[in-house]
């Protein structure tokens, strides 16, 4: 039954609903004693069997269109369109589904917004810690270099210091 298009399903639903009223309604004529009552059971039966095939169809139809509503919202959904909303009017098992969906929609927008503020943040932190890397290697550099022009007057100092002991023990 899976394989069968919708029209095909509707039908078959529709035959095996009303197959047995039929039976019902040909087996009472039948049995009926005079025309006037078999004229009635007839009548009765075949406006039952058109309202059971009227009854089918209402719901066929029904259920079809909710079940192609909620494809078009899950496909609107599945290309990332968060902000469609699934509208039934019906309060059966579909509309519960329904609700259900764009419940988690919510939730996942909500996720995705998160994720995009977080990420935000990342970068941005990430640019700064960056900023503030650059920062410390020019001032490493710069004590650097001052370290090494203190060390080259230390070096003259001693060297001064050394050839004037030289100078004094002579």
């Amino acid at each position: 039954m899976r394989h069968l298009p919708a029209n095909a399903k509707k039908a078959l639903l529709t035959f095996v609903a009303s197959a047995p009223l039929g039976a019902m309604t040909l087996a009472a004529a039948q049995w009926a004693p005079h025309a006037a009552e078999r004229n009635s059971v007839l009548w009765a039966g075949g406006l039952s069997w058109l309202m059971l095939v009227y009854l089918t169809w209402c719901y066929a139809r029904t259920a079809t269109g909710a079940i192609q509503v909620l494809q078009g919202s899950v496909t609107h959904l599945a290309s990332g369109d968060f902000a469609a909303k699934i509208r039934l009017r019906e309060s059966d098992e579909l509309a519960i589904v329904a609700r259900t969906i764009d419940e988690m929609t919510d939730h996942l927008s909500q996720m995705v917004s998160d994720v995009r503020s977080n990420s935000s943040m990342v970068a941005q932190t990430g640019m700064a810690l960056a900023d503030d890397i650059k920062s410390l290697a020019d001032r490493t550099e710069e004590q650097a270099a001052s370290l090494e022009q203190t060390a080259a007057s230390v070096q003259e100092i001693t060297s001064a210091v050394g050839k004037s002991a030289a100078s004094a023990q002579e």
